[in-house]
């Protein structure tokens, strides 16, 4: 007796996807701005906001369709938690220019009403979120750690400026540092062999 494998098994559903796409459109996003969660919807995104953060898992592909379509239904009332905001970009479909659209301009909405820790600034710079516009708001997030803070995270950063898209950008990454550097001979030094050491030069 041979067992015959399946190649879909696992595959998302076209039906599946495409209801997905439908739901996350533009035209949606209007209707989904008013949308509030009840109390039970409320308790599974408290649940998922507070569950530990995979650092191996930045994909979001440890949540279930179910939980990503949660996130991405209350993303609006989501802009007041400054938790929300790594894990509800972990949702977006990067290879869809219109969710791309949409969470960009959520970034915003995120940056004016909540303060990031540098914790998730750092989880933004990660390879998963190559985005400019993720990237940024990064970079604002850390250009208000002081110097010592920046100190203890600079390696992951200098580690970070290679998934940057936007390396050219005033305020990209890089540009941060180095600028930072300027100012501080610790940082400098620091700065220069971890990038020695990296070999991005």
């Amino acid at each position: 007796r041979g067992l015959v494998r399946d190649p879909e098994v696992g595959c998302e559903s076209p039906i599946e996807h495409k209801h997905r796409k439908l739901a996350r459109s533009l035209h949606r996003a209007v209707i989904d701005r008013e949308l509030k969660p009840d109390v039970q919807e409320r308790k599974q995104i408290d649940a998922l906001l507070q569950a530990p953060w995979d650092w191996a898992d930045l994909t979001g592909a440890k949540m279930n369709a179910e939980q990503r379509e949660l996130l991405w239904r209350y993303r609006f009332a989501l802009t007041k938690d400054k938790k929300a905001l790594v894990k509800f970009l972990t949702c977006v479909d990067w290879t869809d220019k219109q969710e791309v659209a949409q969470a960009v301009d959520l970034i915003g909405e995120w940056e004016q009403q909540v303060t990031l820790d540098v914790n998730d600034a750092l989880q933004l710079l990660s390879a998963n979120f190559g985005h400019a516009r993720v990237s940024d708001a990064a970079v604002k997030c850390l250009s208000k750690a002081d110097d010592g803070e920046l100190v203890d995270y600079l390696l992951q950063l200098v580690q970070s400026v290679r998934y940057e898209a936007s390396g050219k950008d005033e305020d990209s990454l890089l540009n941060f540092l180095i600028g930072r550097a300027l100012e501080n001979q610790e940082i400098a030094n620091y700065l220069h062999w971890y990038v020695h050491c990296q070999q991005l030069v």
